[in-house]
């Protein structure tokens, strides 16, 4: 069963912390640089990503979930 799991075409998998050198700092610093609503988006999935990935950590979920 676990053979026939097929991840779908454009689906990204993080396998390590997302931009490590990005501090919450670094962030706020950015925010005064947005221009656009794509900066203002990217900006969100790497807060995001980040903060899922410390949640997760921090809370250990077991694997898979």
């Amino acid at each position: 069963m676990r053979d026939s799991f097929v991840i779908p075409e454009g689906t990204y998998i993080m396998v390590e912390e997302p931009m490590p050198e990005i501090t919450i700092e670094k962030m706020h610093a950015l925010i005064e640089q947005i221009s656009s609503e794509r900066k203002l988006a990217s900006l969100f999935a790497i807060a995001w990503n980040k903060a899922m990935w410390i949640a997760d950590e921090a809370y250990d979920f077991e694997e898979g979930t």
